[in-house]
């Protein structure tokens, strides 16, 4: 981190509509709107070109040894396309990397190799290879199993529950032929959001104590369906259920 410095970037962040400044002026049919938009973007980047949108941001570097054994980013360690909403805009089609060692989000200054760190503090939420994360910020004075950062919302449903996952990675120091290696592992913690409580899950019993009822039927659908929750599986087994509370909730709702 002693390698990252201060530096004022000029960084193309293409604004897509966003409710600050294209709430009363979206025509009704969709598809007129998406071509008037494709045209206001080119005609935006002809006009403006580099100097679209100025931020400060931090320089960003690869900091791991390059014999280190992994990456540090979430899901691969090449660019992936992304959305980010930053500052209260939305940004689209940009190139983007997630550091979820350090936290951070990553893309291109403008026309350039460089890499630069947006600032978390501005980053309401964004997408990447089609996965969608949020900022959460912890409240200092409360008693809270989640630390202030970006959360995947695997899962957000109509009766307010929310599945949402915290990946992070460590290192260990390998030692083969006398040569030290880092290798990366990853670490991934798993959330029940109800009634504004993070109740952090791993297992069956406790997804079904943060749900908080319904567990007979939900005990009987995680033995139907076979949900293990290993390492492995266990992301797509609290999805699975989270939903299906929902789908029992759903059904069960008056004038169904």
């Amino acid at each position: 981190m002693g390698r990252r410095l201060l530096l004022g970037c000029t960084l193309l962040l293409l604004p897509a509509l966003s409710s600050r400044s294209w709430a009363q002026a979206a025509p009704a049919d969709s598809s007129l709107l998406a071509s008037t938009v494709q045209n206001m973007h080119q005609r935006y980047l002809t006009a403006v070109g580099g100097g679209a949108a100025l931020y400060t941001g931090l320089l960003y570097t690869n900091y791991l040894p390059a014999n280190s054994r992994g990456h540090q980013y979430f899901l691969s360690n090449e660019e992936l396309n992304g959305s980010v909403r930053f500052n209260g805009y939305d940004f689209v089609n940009i190139p983007l990397q997630y550091d979820i060692r350090l936290d951070v989000l990553i893309t291109n200054s403008y026309n350039s190799p460089v890499k630069l760190m947006l600032l978390s503090e501005e980053v309401e939420s964004f997408t990447i290879d089609g996965h969608r994360f949020k900022r959460i910020v912890a409240d200092p004075a409360a008693e809270s199993s989640v630390t202030t950062g970006f959360y995947e919302v695997l899962y957000a449903g109509k009766s307010g529950l929310q599945a949402l996952a915290r990946h992070s990675k460590t290192t260990q120091d390998l030692l083969e032929q006398r040569v030290y290696y880092k290798v990366l592992i990853n670490v991934d913690r798993y959330f029940i959001v109800r009634n504004g409580t993070y109740y952090p899950v791993a297992k069956k019993g406790s997804v079904l104590a943060a749900i908080g009822d319904r567990k007979k039927e939900l005990k009987k659908y995680a033995s139907e369906q076979k949900l293990a929750f290993s390492k492995e599986q266990r992301l797509a087994s609290i999805v699975a259920l989270t939903a299906y509370y929902d789908q029992l909730n759903q059904a069960s709702a008056p004038g169904k």
